[in-house]
């Protein structure tokens, strides 16, 4: 029963975008890293655009928690910096 119950996990991803950088950030995220996270076997589920005050996007992807073990997951270094 346990390591059925966990098939795969899901991210909801919210960012920041400054002000005058939205088409910038869009174009990075489209061309760079959504064909990367599909490449490491990342499903994304869902992505949005918000241009309510300061620009803000967000992310839904979904994983297959064993890919790790088959060493296909990229390391990520968290960004403490807004586009």
């Amino acid at each position: 029963m346990g390591r059925d119950l966990l098939k795969t996990i899901s991210q909801l991803r919210m960012y920041a975008i400054k002000e005058g950088k939205m088409a910038e950030w869009v174009d990075g995220w489209t061309r760079g890293v959504l064909p990367l996270r599909r490449k490491f076997g990342f499903r994304v589920d869902g992505a949005w655009l918000s241009r309510r005050g300061i620009g803000s996007s967000g992310s839904s992807r979904t994983m297959d928690p064993m890919g790790s073990r088959r060493g296909t997951l990229p390391t990520t270094t968290p960004r403490t910096e807004s586009r």
